[in-house]
């Protein structure tokens, strides 16, 4: 299989079927291929527990924490709980921060199980005290994730162009497991050459979204029509406008007018938009806006 069927393969499995259980020589493989991945200063300061013996499984297991977003479930229950785990710390002595080196071992030591045939599942909620008690691991050695590995005993879907925002991830009525995908375009940044304030005019709001794919859907749209826009966050309007805690999409002055006509027009037209919960909003008489100026003025007076 090429990368993207791995990875699109390669899913959190948090329940497993226990026969044909995971191998210590299998472990060993899959930590092998950590020692190719790239290191913060190439200090390769990870070291690996691992487990496939079915009582020291259960101890570990103990310590771990499952699927906070399901809250009405456990964890897997006998019969369907990992036959191996790996057991990823950091060796203090070499490193005192690990950077995103235990993130890159995970993701590489899934892959090859995935490629193998099996299935696990990163946790980082863990009893980290009580879990190296368990495995008398030496002070030095920090804990910083656990892997649970083994035969993947569920089915897990993607739903693509799927916001996570509202529910992370979801089981229907037949027990298979849904994990929303942001579509690509939510993920890339397109930013202008010049910022708004660059061109003459100050920027004015034109409309409060309350999802970052909303208000992108917005800026696209106008786009088209060529008019510029940016969404930002309204945090950064806090005390200001009073559009705080939204996404903002701000256009330069002189379009204003131009952006609104176009706002309803699409309005008219078909949209995936909530428009009940579209907040239009106006100035009073400019001066929010000046407020606004005002204040971007001073940030930019005191960073220079």
């Amino acid at each position: 299989m090429n990368l993207e069927e791995l990875l699109t393969r390669t899913r959190s499995i948090r329940r497993f079927r226990q026969e044909p259980a995971v191998e210590e020589k299998t472990l060993i493989e899959l930590v092998s291929l950590t020692r190719l991945c790239g290191s913060a200063g190439n200090r390769q300061p990870l070291k690996y527990v691992l487990s496939c013996d079915p009582e020291r499984n259960r101890a570990i297991f103990a310590h771990l924490r499952w699927a906070a977003a399901l809250q009405d479930w456990p964890g897997p229950a006998e019969g369907e709980r990992p036959t191996a785990y790996i057991v990823i710390v950091g060796d203090t002595r070499i490193a005192k921060d690990f950077h995103c080196d235990h993130g890159i071992a995970a993701q590489t030591i899934l892959l090859g199980a995935t490629e193998r045939g099996l299935g696990g599942c990163t946790i980082a909620s863990i009893d980290r005290v009580g879990l190296a008690q368990t495995l008398n691991l030496p002070t030095r050695y920090e804990i910083l994730l656990v892997l649970a590995l083994g035969v993947p005993g569920e089915t897990v879907v993607l739903e693509h162009g799927t916001s996570p925002d509202n529910v992370p991830y979801w089981r229907d009525a037949d027990g298979v497991h849904h994990v929303p995908k942001r579509a690509v375009e939510e993920l890339i940044l397109r930013l202008p050459e010049k910022s708004l304030t660059d061109e003459e005019g100050s920027p004015q709001p034109l409309v409060s979204l309350a999802t970052e794919a909303e208000a992108a859907s917005i800026v696209a749209a106008l786009a088209e029509r060529g008019i510029e826009a940016q969404a930002l966050e309204g945090t950064a309007f806090a005390g200001t406008i009073g559009l705080d805690g939204a996404v903002q999409v701000m256009v330069k002055q002189a379009d204003l007018q131009r952006a609104k006509q176009a706002l309803e027009e699409l309005q008219k037209g078909a949209s995936d938009l909530d428009w009940s919960e579209v907040d239009v909003g106006e100035a009073e008489e400019n001066g929010e806006a000046e407020e606004y100026n005002d204040e971007n003025q001073r940030a930019t007076d005191e960073k220079s």
